[in-house]
């Protein structure tokens, strides 16, 4: 069975923190892991970043069409049986992908693994903050999702959730026009009605807020705290 694990960072103009995120993804400690960076044509010093990288990644170069169209990019070119997108400017910790992988191999019904989150200020410093503050619940959402819509069950931003291919392949390529920011919502909004949703209650990810985040204005302090 094929169980390489597909990292894919999509970036646009995140020079600053690009290379953190990269660094990140080749730390992992799961064998079998892809790196693709997807740059929606940056006009900063991002591509020389990439090119620093060499073949250890897998760079898309494409002019600037918005995060959904990054999205599709990365996915036309992802070989993995998990796929992971991870924004530019967050990190996962060594042992991210195992874990995740762990879990789908529990549920293979699943259409979506996620996990917590520390949360990081701009220079990479811990501020004691995790999101959610509290537990993850884990679930068959479908029946609620049809009856009180796509937030009426617990999830996460882009870099805290896996994907299988199977359920990618049903929902890629996604919409480009309207998912140009926070397209993981189209995922996130869709995944409940394929499968169940897993959760991993370790923080996985390294979740970077520097006020120019447009994930975290989306999903904001709802439920973050300090553990």
């Amino acid at each position: 069975m094929n169980e390489r694990f597909s990292i894919i960072i999509n970036n646009f103009n995140y020079e600053r923190f690009l290379g953190d995120a990269i660094r990140s993804t080749l730390d992992q400690t799961w064998p079998d892991v892809e790196v693709i960076v997807v740059d929606d044509g940056s006009t900063d010093g991002s591509r020389t970043i990439l090119s620093g990288f060499g073949g250890k990644i897998i760079p898309v170069l494409k002019t600037n069409g918005g995060q959904a169209s990054a999205f599709n990019a990365g996915f036309a070119v992802a070989g993995g049986e998990y796929i992971l997108f991870l924004d530019s400017d967050d990190m996962l910790e060594p042992g991210a992908a195992r874990e995740i992988v762990a879990r789908f191999r529990q549920h293979p019904g699943a259409s979506k693994v996620q996990c917590r989150m520390l949360l990081i200020d701009g220079e990479g410093v811990s501020t004691g903050m995790f999101e959610p503050g509290g537990a993850l619940e884990s679930g068959n959402w479908r029946d609620r999702v049809l009856k009180l819509g796509p937030s009426a069950y617990p999830s996460v931003p882009t870099s805290a959730s896996a994907w299988p291919r199977w359920f990618l392949e049903k929902a890629l390529p996604m919409p480009e026009r309207g998912f140009e920011v926070a397209a993981d919502a189209y995922l996130k909004d869709v995944s409940p009605l394929y499968g169940s949703t897993e959760c991993v209650q370790s923080p996985l990810v390294r979740y970077r807020v520097h006020g120019a985040n447009t994930s975290y204005a989306f999903w904001g302090n709802e439920t973050g705290a300090r553990l």
